[in-house]
């Protein structure tokens, strides 16, 4: 069983946009890895990133901050559901995603986070949602392993796919190159302890934050309704041995200092 004391602390670029401002803050609390966020493909684009990686990673190296993961785009969903019907949508997403995908493999990045599908859906239509998801992941986990780099989808919540880990382990047995991302504050209909159990060592990264159990909302750990001494516990009990990474709102998070405060008590529970 691991130590949780020696997960490091990580924090997503999501609460706050990345930039000089941000890096320097983390850098000054001490905070040494982050996960490269951008939900938007406008982000991406703004910032050239399939042509900038290496220039924008030396840039963050500069602060001794290293890249952990990075999070790829999801929206808008008309344009990036994996599990689209239409197959020149899903084959325009492998294209896209698999830019990305090298080009942080190129510039050093270890994981990539997906999420497996967009949203709504109706309960009839899961099992072809699925056949699209596994066709989807199953060319993009081949584009990560040719270059280095692990996939994680994340688990995710209301109807979308793998909102459910029973979701989760189908498309690993159909993939077996691809791994987990366990976002905390994303479980609706089973327990988080259950979940990560469920999904064992195919997590190989983490979303930590908390909420209401109603709906996902990023909020700091000990804010929501999280039993966070059992997710612990469930976490070192399937050996995670990844980085601690925050992934909170900014309405959660008025400082860097609360995220290191919210990390240390994680560690002492």
């Amino acid at each position: 069983m691991t130590d949780r004391k020696n997960w490091p602390l990580g924090v997503s670029t999501c609460w706050s946009a990345p930039g000089k401002a941000l890096y320097r803050a983390l850098s000054q609390e001490g905070i040494r890895f982050i996960e490269y966020s951008g939900g938007s493909t406008d982000f991406w684009e703004e910032v050239d990133f399939v042509h900038n990686a290496e220039q924008i990673l030396r840039e963050i190296h500069s602060y001794d901050i290293e890249v952990s993961s990075a999070h790829l785009p999801f929206c808008p969903f008309e344009k990036m559901d994996p599990t689209s019907k239409d197959a020149d949508v899903r084959c325009a997403i492998v294209t896209y995603q698999g830019e990305l995908l090298r080009a942080c493999a190129h510039a050093g990045i270890p994981i990539a986070v997906l999420h497996p599908s967009g949203e709504p859906y109706d309960a009839f239509e899961r099992g072809e949602r699925m056949k699209y998801a596994a066709d989807t992941l199953r060319q993009l986990a081949r584009i990560a392993e040719e270059n280095g780099i692990k996939l994680a989808i994340e688990n995710l919540p209301r109807t979308c796919l793998c909102n459910i880990h029973e979701e989760m382990t189908m498309l690993f047995h159909e993939i077996p190159s691809l791994y987990a991302c366990f976002d905390m504050n994303h479980s609706l209909r089973q327990s988080n302890p259950d979940f990560i159990r469920a999904l064992g060592k195919r997590i190989i990264t983490v979303h930590a934050s908390d909420y209401d159990m109603i709906d996902e909302r990023h909020l700091l750990p000990f804010l929501g309704k999280n039993n966070w001494h059992e997710i612990m516990k469930a976490l070192e009990d399937v050996d995670y041995d990844g980085i601690f990474t925050f992934e909170v709102s900014n309405k959660s998070v008025l400082t860097t200092h609360n995220l290191t405060l919210s990390y240390n008590k994680l560690m002492e529970i």
